[in-house]
């Protein structure tokens, strides 16, 4: 997994272009043209990002982390799976193996397929549940299953 999430960190691994992509969705605008910035400058794309009132750094600070939780092999093969669940979607995965380094690829999913968005994230969380947060049941009486019969 991804590990601890960095503003300045994630600036550096999230490539300008997708950056720029993901601002101009939420309509702001920082007070750097990130187009004209050297590749993965994240001084000062940091500097520019708590130029943003609190309230919007919050928001986007949230999106980052989530893309940020994604952004490893794992998560990137969570997302095609959620993917092949919906309809069978192969284009996704051909689309996302074109595109180069995890957190663009996450990035992009974030940004073109929310509805795999949400199912990959849950799924990953389940799976990576630390076994210290199971509580295991032993002496519960065995039961059959309550299931509902549609007629």
């Amino acid at each position: 997994m991804v590990a601890q999430y960095s503003h300045k960190q994630f600036f550096r691994r999230m490539p300008n272009a997708d950056l720029a992509r993901y601002f101009d969705s939420i309509d702001v605008s920082l007070s750097v043209d990130l187009a004209e910035l050297k590749e993965n400058d994240a001084e000062a794309i940091f500097q520019s990002f708590i130029e943003l009132p609190e309230e919007r750094q919050a928001l986007i600070e949230a999106d980052f982390q989530n893309i940020n939780a994604l952004a490893f092999e794992g998560g990137v093969r969570t997302l095609i799976d959620e993917a092949a669940f919906h309809d069978g979607d192969d284009s996704f995965a051909m689309a996302i193996s074109e595109i180069v380094g995890f957190h663009s690829k996450v990035m992009w999913a974030f940004l073109e397929n929310e509805s795999y968005w949400q199912g990959a994230s849950m799924f990953l969380h389940a799976d990576n549940v630390s076994p210290s947060y199971w509580k295991k049941r032993i002496n519960l009486p065995p039961a059959p299953p309550a299931l509902k019969m549609r007629i």
